[in-house]
């Protein structure tokens, strides 16, 4: 059903989006595509092909669309024994689509920079704009007092920003 990729043929991953070919990749593995007209349209329907490929091409999907050591019927005979053909088990379809952006998105979310931003923005300056009003007590111990007289209990302060774009006004000659 495969072949260890190893042959002179140029061979490319039909998988949309795959950059694998064996110039670029030469110690990677192409398993062909399997004639069977049922199985070949499962393949590529799994790997959400628009175009669908004739049963007559020879076309290959790179290993990076599969587990081979669970996918495979022959793994430690390949591993261990030269010029071997992959046999791949009977109703494995290529499963691992990373080069697929729509794919990967769904399973590793990035944090967006605007929540961060709102985030640090929320964090109040309180503490880092007061002066420390700590004295020691009679028997040594730190205590805070209150300044109450600049209170602003009750009142709430709003911060805004606002971006402003200048651009320098230019003059046209006139010739």
């Amino acid at each position: 059903m495969g072949d260890a990729g190893k042959g002179k043929s140029y061979k490319y991953c039909i998988v949309p989006k795959c950059r694998s070919t064996s110039v670029k990749t030469p110690n990677k593995i192409f398993i062909t595509l399997p004639r069977d007209p049922k199985v070949r349209m499962r393949w590529q329907k799994a790997m959400k092909r628009v175009n669908m490929i004739s049963n007559h091409a020879t076309c290959f999907v790179c290993e990076d669309h599969f587990n081979l050591e669970e996918d495979m019927q022959n793994y430690l005979y390949f591993k261990l024994m030269e010029n071997v053909q992959i046999k791949i088990k009977p109703n494995v379809l290529p499963r691992v689509f990373d080069c697929q952006i729509s794919r990967t998105e769904k399973r590793s979310k990035k944090v967006r920079s605007a929540f961060l931003k709102r985030q640090y923005q929320s964090i109040p300056d309180e503490n880092f704009a007061k002066p420390s009003t700590s004295k020691t007590s009679r028997d040594g111990d730190a205590y805070e007092e209150p300044d109450l007289a600049n209170s602003d209990l009750g009142q709430t302060h709003v911060k805004k920003r606002i971006q402003v774009n200048i651009t320098p006004k230019m003059v046209s000659k006139e010739v």
